[in-house]
């Protein structure tokens, strides 16, 4: 998915490893604001969690996920908040 090159028949397996990363994300995205982690740290996380997302194939697969509602608020904030993006 991430490098444009997925064999026909794993987009909805691939689909659900990434939606799998995204949660990893966020849970790393709530425990920088409840205090659990350091900023340099919620930092690295963030620019990682923004490269990923500048990948047109993985962009595309956000949307999707958007409109499957498996991405919900708390991902879009978190996506505002790391990449000051809509």
């Amino acid at each position: 998915l991430i490098m444009g090159t997925l064999p026909a028949g794993k987009k909805e397996e691939a689909k659900t490893d990434l939606w799998q990363m995204l949660n990893f994300y966020l849970s790393v995205f709530r425990q920088l604001h409840a205090g659990g982690i350091n900023q340099k740290i919620g930092a690295a996380f963030g620019k990682d969690f923004c490269d990923l997302l500048d990948k047109a194939p993985v962009a595309t697969a956000w949307d999707e996920l958007l409109k499957e509602k498996r991405i919900t608020d708390d991902y879009e904030e978190m996506r505002r908040t790391w990449c000051g993006k809509k």
